[in-house]
C-alpha cells in the first residue's frame, strides 16, 4: 500500500499564526457547485460548506477566517489562530479543519472530502496579501486552475 507523504512541517506549532488552507472534494469531483458566467453557483453541499466556514469563528473564539472561496471541487481559506496564551488545550489547524470537515459530512450525510488537506504557513504580511488576491480571483481564473478538470 502506498504511504502518504506527511505534509506538515516537522516540529512546527500549528496552534499559532496564519495558514492558507486548501481542501479538495473527493476525487476532485465538482460537488460544491459550478461556475457559470464568472459566478460561483453553489450546490446544496456547497451551501453547507459555506455555512460551516462561517461557523468556524463561532466554534473557536480565537480563530479567524481571513477570507475564503468555495470552488466547484475545492475550498481555499485563510485561518488565523491568535491565542492569548500557550495552553495545551488550544486546537491546532488539523483539529479545526477535521472538525469542519466532519460537520459538513454530518449535515451532507456523506463525506465529500478527500483525505487530509494542504496548508501553507503564511510568514509575512506581503504573502498574506498575495494569498488574499489569489483567493479573490480564483473564480475568474477557474479554467487556468490546477484543480480544474475539463469536462469533455
Amino acid at each position: 500500500m502506498r504511504r502518504r507523504k506527511p505534509n506538515r512541517i516537522k516540529g512546527f506549532d500549528y496552534k499559532f499564526g496564519s495558514f492558507f488552507i486548501t481542501i479538495c472534494a473527493q476525487k476532485k469531483f465538482e460537488l460544491f457547485g459550478e461556475i457559470k458566467s464568472g459566478k460561483m453557483k453553489l450546490s446544496e453541499i456547497g451551501e453547507i460548506v459555506e455555512r460551516k466556514i462561517s461557523q468556524i469563528e463561532i466554534v473557536y473564539e480565537n480563530v479567524f477566517v481571513g477570507c475564503y472561496v468555495v470552488m466547484p471541487n475545492h475550498v481555499h481559506m485563510i485561518l488565523s489562530l491568535v491565542y492569548t496564551d500557550a495552553e495545551c488545550s488550544n486546537p491546532n489547524v488539523s483539529q479545526i479543519i477535521n472538525q469542519f470537515k466532519r460537520a459538513v459530512s454530518i449535515e451532507a450525510t456523506f463525506s465529500p472530502w478527500q483525505k487530509s488537506f494542504h496548508d501553507t504557513v503564511i510568514q509575512d504580511e506581503n504573502k498574506y496579501n498575495n494569498i488574499i488576491k489569489y483567493i479573490s480571483k480564483n473564480i475568474e481564473t477557474w479554467e487556468q486552475d490546477e484543480l480544474y478538470i475539463r469536462n469533455c
